[in-house]
């Protein structure tokens, strides 16, 4: 065998080698990710609109927020958020399967800007966030990220308990208060209204879980983010429009289904 031909062969084994084990480390790669998806929605307050300014959703990773990069980007759609638009089953879709790696993550934490306010009583105001980096933006989730499996965290943005009127009228404070919950362990209670032309507040009634959302334009309500369970479920029509307050009783949840209501006549 001439010098070039064993040239050619070593050549070849080293060409064979390389990329099979760049084939290699990319399918590693690829077992080592999970997808993950943020959604975001709305537990109702009596307000006109609600303008949230979201930057980012960020996730702990590192149980210690001394450590340098102890938080990671989900480098979410930023944008004003009206959160009252986020009824009747709407939610707004945050971070769309990202691919990220495995792992252990501790807490959520939703990035504000400074653009936020309230509309109400036709009069738009500036929300105050003297609390934004404070924990009551970040979420403890304390979930292990598996491999090839997909994630969708679940935040229910609670308007009524975020917003803090002070002494000064025009002085609204924004201390958000949020409950995460992970869709694939939990499920959802929806229907309709009769009257489409009142709208009403749908809550859970339970001690552990404060879930409530309002009925949309046509009347429809979604309740997301329960865990299994028997529910009553309360539903508080508009004081103006003369109906009666509705309690069903015995609905039962279970994990990755929707519970249907029906439609609900109101009296």
């Amino acid at each position: 065998m001439n010098k070039l031909n064993l040239l050619k062969i070593i050549l070849m084994l080293f060409c064979g080698v390389f990329f099979t084990r760049c084939s290699v480390e990319n399918s590693t790669q690829d077992i080592d990710k999970a997808n993950i998806s943020v959604k975001l929605f709305d537990a109702p307050g009596d307000y006109e609109k609600v303008y949230v300014d979201i930057e980012d959703v960020l996730l702990l990773i590192i149980d210690d927020k001394t450590e340098p990069n102890c938080w990671l980007s989900l480098n979410a759609k930023a944008g004003v958020y009206d959160l009252l638009d986020l009824t009747g089953g709407i939610e707004a879709l945050l971070v769309d399967n990202l691919n990220i790696k495995t792992g252990m993550i501790y807490e959520i934490r939703l990035v504000l800007g400074d653009n936020n306010s309230i509309v109400t009583d036709g009069k738009t105001l500036p929300l105050f966030t003297p609390f934004a980096h404070q924990t009551g933006l970040e979420i403890r989730v304390e979930q292990l990220l598996k491999p090839n499996l997909e994630y969708t965290f679940l935040l229910d943005f609670d308007v009524s308990q975020s917003i803090l009127k002070t002494s000064t009228p025009d002085y609204i404070i924004l201390k958000p208060e949020l409950r995460s919950s992970l869709e694939v362990l939990s499920g959802s209670i929806s229907g309709r209204i009769s009257n489409i032309q009142t709208q009403a507040q749908v809550s859970i009634i339970d001690e552990k879980e404060q879930i409530s959302t309002f009925t949309d334009t046509e009347g429809n309500f979604m309740l997301k983010g329960i865990p299994a369970g028997n529910y009553t479920v309360q539903i508080i029509p508009d004081a103006k429009s003369g109906y009666s307050e509705i309690t069903l009783n015995n609905i039962d949840v279970t994990v990755g289904n929707v519970t249907e209501t029906g439609i609900i006549e109101l009296k």
